[in-house]
């Protein structure tokens, strides 16, 4: 039997923004489910430009659904109040917190359209948003 030393990599620390997404469709705790494949770590990199291991950038998505009364004779007789689900909207909340620096409101948006479609649009504006910070914390 061979062993084998471990190797610690020290060098390779994190001095950089933390990015933290909560969220996800219900019955699933993975907000990954809502952005394409592959854009959590292409967001968390872009991330990691921005500034110190003290400040954090939070990420809210999450399914939001317009409905509307709808009659059903029997349930609202027995007091049971009846909707139906008329859109599902993809809703993004953008929030930092950077130390020593102004911390936000946080930023709500609703996005629309195929699933796909929403996937694609809360990637993008979760990027336009770190885009800005990074012009923002980066130029000062």
């Amino acid at each position: 039997m061979r062993t084998e030393a471990i190797n610690i990599d020290r060098t390779n620390t994190n001095f950089n923004a933390k990015l933290t997404i909560i969220g996800g469709p219900p019955l699933s705790k993975k907000p990954q489910k809502l952005l394409p494949k592959k854009a959590l770590q292409r967001l968390e990199e872009k991330a990691n430009a921005i500034g110190t291991d003290k400040d954090t950038i939070i990420v809210g998505l999450c399914n939001s659904y317009v409905s509307e009364p709808e009659p059903n004779l029997f349930l609202n007789m027995l007091g049971v109040p009846t909707y139906r689900i008329k859109e599902k909207r993809t809703k993004v909340t953008l929030h930092h917190c950077f130390s020593g620096k102004s911390i936000d409101e946080p930023t709500e948006k609703f996005i629309c359209g195929s699933t796909q479609q929403q996937k694609i649009s809360a990637y993008k504006t979760i990027w336009k948003y770190l885009d800005s910070l990074q012009e923002k914390f980066t130029a000062k």
